[in-house]
Formats: C-alpha cells, sequence, structure tokens
C-alpha cells in the first residue's frame, strides 16, 4: 500500500512539488478518476505522508474559491469521536442492493480510543467521546 502510495505520488506531486515553493497548503481540483486519490495518503520522497507537511483543501468548483476567503471563527471547540458502542457484536451480512441497516450490528473499532487520545494530545481543547458517549445525537 505505501509502496504504492509513494509510486502515485511520484507521478502527480513530485514533478510540481518544487513548484510550491514554502506553501503548507495544497487547494485541488481533481478530475474524473484523480477523484478517488486520497492526495493526503501519498507518500513522499522522504516517505512521510503528504497529511504530515501540507493542508489539502478539495475544491469541487470555482465557487469554493469564493468560500475559502471567509474565515468564520468556529463557534465550538474540536470532538473526537472514537470507539463507539454499537450494542453487541457484529453480524455478517449477506451482500445485497438494499440492505436494512436497522437490523444490522458493529463490530467495535479497536485501536480509535488510542487514536482519539492521541489526537487530545495535539488538541487539548478538543472534546473527547468514546464508547456508550459517542452518539449521534452527542455529536447533533
Amino acid at each position: 500500500m505505501q509502496k504504492s502510495a509513494r509510486q502515485l505520488d511520484e507521478i502527480l506531486m513530485q514533478p510540481i512539488r518544487q513548484l510550491l515553493g514554502n506553501t503548507k497548503t495544497i487547494l485541488l481540483s481533481p478530475d474524473a478518476a484523480l477523484n478517488l486519490i486520497p492526495f493526503e495518503a501519498l507518500v513522499d520522497e522522504n516517505n512521510q505522508y503528504l497529511v504530515e507537511n501540507y493542508h489539502i483543501t478539495y475544491l469541487t468548483s470555482g465557487r469554493d474559491l469564493l468560500r475559502l476567503k471567509d474565515k468564520f471563527a468556529s463557534q465550538q471547540s474540536p470532538l473526537i469521536v472514537a470507539d463507539p458502542f454499537y450494542g453487541k457484536a457484529g453480524e455478517k451480512v449477506a451482500l445485497t442492493r438494499s440492505i436494512d441497516l436497522s437490523e444490522f450490528t458493529f463490530p467495535g473499532l479497536p485501536g480509535t480510543e488510542e487514536e482519539a487520545k492521541a489526537i487530545k494530545n495535539i488538541l487539548p481543547q478538543a472534546t473527547v467521546l468514546t464508547g456508550s458517549q459517542a452518539t449521534e445525537n452527542a455529536v447533533k
């Protein structure tokens, strides 16, 4: 996976990286199949993910550029939702065109609680919701 991410970076980003200079913000408007590429996950020549060195914003139209100039202060502190409790262990469901998700249960997300704690160290003002606190109503 990381090898593929490196190869894509060589093709897509390495040729323009020197043109970026000292900027740490990249505005992307990918077309066609490029929309499927998570540019943040590409790996540069220093084996670092692009997300480690750049803030990437995806644009869907020229109007998105107009919205970028308007900076609105967040009215709430960051919210981190991790390791939600889904009720019971997940069940396998046959793949069909339409699944009634109300009847489906999901397994836990191991490791996400540790990720949330690591993010909390970076964003101490953030609120962390895990387990039974990580609910749809709490997010709303």
